[in-house]
């Protein structure tokens, strides 16, 4: 599909990493700074009994960074878009679906895709454009309306 390749699983990987990290932290500081207590002639900090905390935290960890990951590279959650001022947004779940097909393609040529669209069946074809420039194509929207039975 030409996607370039996800830094998702990288940035799982460093979460999952500063998760463990912080779980062995916090049990070396609370064993031997904060209550030092000699339980049984047992070290201070004994690192086998951190073990299954230290996993927990970085599976923790991983499963945030991988959702937080995500998000920043879909760019989501998105305040602002070129479709939110549509008249045909406005109308998508009351009546229909649409498509938004994004200008950002070389090969985009929004004369063509608008008849593709309507050939499709769009009841509705509208053009969205970044600014009031008439070059400027952002989105191209085509609206389908639900048939009466």
């Amino acid at each position: 599909m030409g996607l370039e390749r996800s830094w998702v699983p990288w940035f799982s990987f460093l979460f999952a990493m500063a998760g463990a990290a912080g779980g062995m932290l916090l049990q070396w500081w609370v064993s031997t700074e904060a209550y030092p207590l000699v339980i049984s002639g047992k070290p201070l900090f004994s690192w086998p009994a951190f073990v299954p905390i230290m996993f927990e935290t970085g599976i923790l960890g991983g499963a945030l960074g991988a959702v937080l990951g995500f998000f920043v590279q879909s760019r989501m959650p998105q305040p602002h878009h070129g479709l939110f001022a549509s008249s045909l947004f406005e109308r998508v779940t009351d009546d229909g679906f649409f498509i938004s097909i994004e200008a950002e393609d070389p090969a985009f040529d929004e004369t063509r895709t608008a008849d593709l669209l309507r050939d499709a069946g769009a009841a509705d074809v509208e053009t969205v454009r970044k600014t009031d420039s008439e070059t400027e194509v952002e989105t191209l929207i085509g609206q389908w309306l639900k048939r009466a039975k």
